[in-house]
């Protein structure tokens, strides 16, 4: 019994040591994971570091980021993001395994820091294969559309504060992220609107989308239609009472409402 109790004791130990070893070098590449990445350009006010030669139609990308993203409520002129871009999927898994993500995302914050991690080779495949009838969200695959939605997480972080998101409900995140790395473009699209757009949500034509993807679709509609249709402020959406099912329900109405006077 002694012997048992002192093995238990001894491997409790060596964990307990092999925790503290790990928790650096966890700290480590999650703070600083520029020692990972062979390339590094200063364009504009972004940081963009790859794992990949940048070429010039990649930063073509950050200037369409600013235009996605310049006149939304919560733009934040003094910062400066960092954003990693991984071509290599080995690579991204790394940041994904670290924070309990999925490797199969298109892109990764850590707001703590001010990162943003980039699967570029995924983004490029769903571009590749995406439905042509689906526009203006994440399942198109472009690639400033997927750094815009990173960037509104950091500008939601620095608005409401890291411990307020992680009490906000996702539908709130997502949905802001989304709308807000799409509308820009939406409000320039004559052959879109919101109403075709949600034809598509509640006649469930997202062909092939998970149910993942089918959250965000949703979420990005019920936050445009509260900016858009409502006039709801930022403040206004991220108030702790304003709830999915009151909002989803308000949303329905309108898009029956909108069916009939078509």
């Amino acid at each position: 019994m002694k012997k048992l109790f002192s093995k238990i004791i001894a491997a409790s130990i060596r964990a307990i040591l092999a925790l503290f070893c790990v928790l650096p070098l966890y700290f480590l590449i999650l703070s600083q994971p520029q020692n990972l990445f062979a390339y590094k350009i200063n364009y504009g006010r972004f940081a963009v570091y790859s794992d990949e030669p940048i070429s010039s139609e990649l930063l073509n990308s950050f200037d369409a980021v600013e235009k996605r993203i310049g006149s939304i409520e919560i733009i934040d002129s003094t910062f400066s993001p960092t954003v990693f871009i991984c071509g290599s999927r080995t690579l991204y898994s790394i940041f994904t395994t670290l924070t309990g993500k999925n490797s199969n995302s298109q892109g990764l914050t850590l707001s703590l820091f001010g990162y943003t991690f980039i699967n570029k080779s995924h983004v490029d495949e769903i571009n590749k294969y995406h439905n042509p009838r689906i526009k203006h969200c994440h399942l198109t695959g472009e690639i400033d559309q997927v750094i815009s939605h990173e960037m509104m997480h950091n500008l939601i972080v620095r608005k409401i504060g890291w411990f307020e998101t992680l009490e906000t409900p996702a539908w709130k995140l997502e949905g802001y992220a989304e709308y807000g790395s799409t509308i820009t473009k939406i409000k320039r699209d004559s052959n879109t609107s919101l109403f075709r757009r949600a034809q598509i949500l509640f006649r469930d034509d997202l062909l092939g989308a998970t149910p993942h993807s089918k959250f965000y679709y949703k979420s990005q509609l019920i936050i445009e239609y509260l900016s858009e249709v409502k006039n709801y402020s930022f403040d206004r959406i991220f108030d702790k009472f304003l709830t999915e099912d009151e909002v989803l329900r308000d949303f329905w109405r309108w898009y029956l409402l909108s069916q009939s006077n078509s």
